[in-house]
């Protein structure tokens, strides 16, 4: 059995859009998750600050308590590494995109030289802007990491 070239081409572009979507989605509820871990991290050292900077008796027990939530969900945090997942679904969404767009360049591809040529350096610039795109990313995680690291 033989399938036409159109369908298989369809079935790829179907695959790509969809493991896309799929890494969209999953950037997002990465993203989602560390920055609610965030949050609570904040919320919950600012209270123990507080509660003991009361010097009240029963206040440095619940400084106690939330500090020992506070060490929880900075474990959990180390263990479940959000953020690495969602750098890694962040950089295979744009790989997929930019597969896609070769794809796209090869099945779209004028017939004349001339239309050739203009569809080229559109093609050019599309790949300079996911480059771009790519490369801002990458910079913004590095930034992160590094800061990170260094407090």
């Amino acid at each position: 059995m033989t399938i036409k070239a159109s369908s298989r081409y369809d079935f790829l572009i179907n695959s790509l859009t969809n493991l896309a979507q799929k890494a969209f989605m999953d950037e997002k509820k990465y993203k989602k998750r560390m920055d609610s871990l965030k949050i609570i991290n904040i919320i919950l050292s600012f209270s123990v600050t507080v509660l003991l900077g009361l010097k009240l008796g029963w206040f440095s027990n619940m400084a106690l308590v939330l500090s020992a939530a506070l060490t929880a969900f900075n474990t959990w945090e180390g263990y479940a590494n959000y953020k690495e997942l969602w750098i890694r679904k962040t950089e295979l969404r744009i790989k997929l995109t930019q597969l896609m767009g070769d794809l796209m360049m090869h099945l779209t591809k004028p017939e004349n030289h001339e239309d050739m040529e203009k569809y080229k350096e559109f093609y050019r610039r599309y790949e300079e802007l996911t480059e771009y795109h790519s490369k801002d990313v990458i910079a913004i995680y590095q930034r992160e990491n590094e800061s990170h690291i260094n407090s």
